[in-house]
């Protein structure tokens, strides 16, 4: 069961996006303190009179005399903490305003939905979803979890280094399912709707479709009311992190000119710069994404990172034999997600228009119309998209 903790406490730190408090910070409290992971704790900064969540997603013990808890994604809410405390925890207010160790609080529900009631436009119900687990974060699961499998294959007389790797459909299929978390719904075409912010995002699957053909990708963020897109093709590595420039010539001659087509693509700054010190972060909406095809070191995710259209360009030419997981500048998943979530990434409106428009003319098939009209109807349902021609055309 989800909980809240708060912590009354002057905490002096480095300055982060304007705050005092990081996104992210470990901190010790003593031994006998009892806090759960897969939490959440609301900061009362003492140092600037500001008050933050965050999320507890790990405890450890690494002495004998104290605790060490790891928080994530923190943010500064507005909220009265008098006033809610009062609403919430009844007589027990002065206490837990008094203490100075992370101090349990009850009915999280209550708590949720006033943060989400005065933080409207900064934080959503998917803040209080946790995200999948990682190797860093839980040490002491994941040997176990991973045993318990080498155990179940030896008992059915398979070898574990025999399961097969991944290909770059069942990563696209895995990124989809775990990008955002306010999944809504899917039709049988690929399309994939979620709520982001209150509003509809399409994640468009169109690996082996008419768009590929046409564009040369995998899959298409579609953010319809904001008119804005971005293309991600899907590459892997061999076994040891390499991906040859030889041993793909489909994606050499034909898909890297397809996706460098893309209106205003071939205008980029990056595409003339004469060293990998003079690439940029640009306003390209189309990237590729290099995955490794098996999940080692205890992973639970697919590793791999995201290059623009024009930064891969001038790595894929300048390396000649092969490129790598290491090679840079690249953007981490984590990285990609928040500049795509905080509208940094993407097609502009006009040039969304003028790609729906090349789409089309390209395809010479009207159904591949991108349509973008975000799906508002009192009579539907909250929790599913309104189907429209559109969406039952598209694809078919």
């Amino acid at each position: 069961m989800m909980k809240f903790y708060l912590f009354n406490q002057p905490l002096k730190t480095r300055r982060y996006a304007g705050d005092n408090v990081p996104e992210n910070f470990t901190k010790s409290i003593p031994y006998d303190i009892k806090i759960t992971k897969l939490s959440f704790i609301i900061i009362n900064n003492l140092s600037d009179n500001n008050v933050y969540i965050g999320k507890i997603y790990n405890v450890r013990k690494p002495t004998t005399y104290d605790k060490v808890i790891s928080v994530r994604n923190v943010v500064r809410i507005k909220i009265n903490l008098d006033v809610v405390l009062k609403a919430t925890q009844g007589k027990h207010v002065d206490e837990i305003l008094k203490s100075t160790e992370p101090i349990s609080l009850e009915h999280f529900e209550k708590i949720r939905d006033a943060i989400l009631e005065a933080n409207i436009e900064t934080i959503n119900k998917s803040y209080f979803n946790f995200e999948r687990l990682n190797y860093d974060e839980y040490k002491d699961i994941f040997p176990q979890f991973i045993d318990s499998f080498n155990v179940a294959f030896n008992l059915f007389g398979f070898d574990p280094k025999d399961i097969p790797p991944l290909t770059e459909e069942q990563i696209l299929d895995f990124d989809i399912d775990t990008m955002f978390p306010d999944k809504v719904s899917r039709t049988p075409n690929g399309i994939h709707f979620f709520y982001n912010n209150g509003k509809i995002l399409y994640l468009h699957k169109v690996h082996n479709t008419l768009i590929e053909r046409c564009l040369g990708v995998d899959l298409i963020y579609n953010f319809i009311d904001e008119h804005r897109m971005i293309f991600i093709q899907y590459k892997c590595t061999d076994e040891n992190k390499k991906f040859y420039i030889s041993s793909d010539s489909h994606f050499r001659d034909i898909q890297m000119d397809k996706m460098k087509s893309i209106p205003e693509v071939n205008e980029c700054y990056n595409f003339k710069a004469e060293s990998r010190e003079d690439l940029r972060i640009c306003k390209c909406p189309v990237f590729i994404k290099l995955c490794h095809r098996e999940i080692k070191e205890q992973r639970t995710a697919p590793y791999g990172f995201y290059y623009s259209i024009c930064i891969w360009n001038y790595i894929y030419y300048a390396a000649k034999t092969f490129i790598t997981l290491d090679d840079t500048p690249r953007l981490s998943n984590e990285q990609f997600l928040k500049l795509v979530k905080d509208g940094l990434i993407g097609s502009t409106s006009t040039q969304s228009k003028i790609i729906e428009s090349y789409l089309i003319e390209k395809a010479e098939d009207k159904r591949l119309k991108l349509i973008f009209t975000e799906i508002k109807d009192k009579e539907t349902p909250s929790n599913q998209p309104k189907e429209t021609n559109a969406n039952r055309d598209f694809f078919s």
